[in-house]
Order: C-alpha cells, then sequence, then structure tokens
C-alpha cells in the first residue's frame, strides 16, 4: 500500500513537471543587440554594389536619420526602392544626336574649331535631375562654367571649369563629390560631363544608429542649344 502511494505520489509529480517546465524553460523576449543588427544589416546591403556601413560619427550634421522599429521594417523599405529601379533607363545618361544636329556645309580646321573663328564668351550652365537610388528620391543638381565661340553664326563650345553637384532631398549635405570631368564632342557642340562621390545616409533601427555610404557616378550632356 505504501508503495502504491510513493508510485502514484510520483507520477503525480511528473505530470506537474510536464506541465510546469515548458513555462519556466521560456524565455522573455530579448532585444537584440547592435552587433546581431548589424550582422542582418550587412546581410541585406551586400547586393547592393558600392553601398558598404560605416560608423554614424562619420556623418555629418544633418544627414537625415530615418527611424525603422524593426530589421524587417527597414528590409522592406529598401526591397520597395530596389523595385523602383529594376530595368529602369535613366535617359539623362543618354546621348542625344538630335541635340546636336551638324549643319550642311560646315567645316572643321585642323584645331578642331571651325575655320571662321570669331569671338569667344563665357557662361555658366546647370542641369537637374531625379535620382532614385537604393535609399531615396533624391534631387540631383549640377553647374558649371563653360566657354563658347561663334562660328559660321553658330556657338560652340570651347571649354568647361567649376564643375559642381550637390543633392537636393531633404538635406543637401549627403551628396560628397570626389571627381569630375568633362569632354567637348561632335565638333563642338556638346558637352559631356561626369561626376562621381558617394551618398551618405543615416538610419535608427530598433534604436540603434547605423550610417551608410553609397558611391555612384553620373554622366550628364549639356548641347549648343542649351547656350544662352
Amino acid at each position: 500500500m505504501k508503495k502504491k502511494s510513493i508510485v502514484g505520489l510520483l507520477s503525480v509529480l511528473l505530470v506537474f513537471g510536464a506541465l510546469v517546465s515548458p513555462v519556466s524553460a521560456a524565455k522573455p523576449d530579448e532585444k537584440p543587440t547592435k552587433e546581431e543588427v548589424t550582422e542582418k544589416i550587412k546581410e541585406i546591403i551586400k547586393q547592393d554594389e558600392n553601398v558598404e556601413l560605416i560608423d554614424p560619427s562619420e556623418l555629418p550634421e544633418g544627414v537625415p536619420m530615418l527611424n525603422f522599429d524593426s530589421v524587417e521594417d527597414f528590409e522592406a523599405y529598401v526591397n520597395e526602392h530596389r523595385k523602383n529601379n529594376e530595368g529602369k533607363d535613366d535617359d539623362h545618361e543618354k546621348y542625344n544626336p538630335a541635340m546636336a544636329v551638324k549643319e550642311p556645309g560646315e567645316h572643321i580646321n585642323n584645331g578642331g574649331k571651325p575655320s571662321d573663328f570669331t569671338t569667344q564668351s563665357s557662361s555658366i550652365g546647370s542641369i537637374t535631375w531625379y535620382d532614385n537610388n537604393w535609399w531615396e528620391l533624391t534631387i540631383m543638381r549640377m553647374t558649371f562654367n563653360y566657354s563658347y565661340y561663334q562660328a559660321g553664326g553658330y556657338n560652340y563650345f570651347n571649354g568647361a571649369s567649376n564643375i559642381n553637384s550637390w543633392s537636393q532631398n531633404i538635406s543637401p549635405v549627403n551628396w560628397n563629390q570626389t571627381n569630375k570631368s568633362y569632354m567637348i564632342m561632335d565638333g563642338n557642340r556638346t558637352l559631356q560631363l561626369k561626376i562621381a562621390g558617394y551618398h551618405l545616409f543615416g538610419a535608427q533601427i530598433m534604436g540603434f544608429p547605423l550610417g551608410f555610404r553609397a558611391g555612384d557616378s553620373y554622366t550628364r550632356y549639356f548641347y549648343r542649344s542649351q547656350i544662352d
């Protein structure tokens, strides 16, 4: 009788333990560490060419910081911008020969200029375009000085200088130009302008600040028809 009581008691304890153990073993939700969040973000952005994580202290004052409650929210945001850019063709980067039609009977001398060169002048040009990059829609602007001369009743480019660019979205400080160049095309009818640099972005993800640098380059064309 005593043996049966002990066996019964053990059975009750085992059943009770089976019911209690999952509850006692369960851990409260733990917030991931910054290192864990950072590793997940690296996985998300690794398919984006020229994008890298940087210390948020490298971001200049004024760079916008977007807030995300979770890594999944951040990933959804980035994927939406990737989707918007799939197969996107930037017409501004294409050379448009219709903008630089050659006049009948025009002749160029060995120096690359029309033989009836007359006066030379200078002016300021600007080009504005939209750039829907991996992070956000950005308005980009480029300004430059150009010199030109007249020959045969037409204007022709002679050179360019002071090529500068910046972004005009939330803050003007997130584009940093690092290189610039130009080339004169079409018998001096077209300026090809190139800039290179990087965008800076910031994000608070689950309370952790992170910085991003995205390298980029742009090629734009300025035509004789746009000379003042």
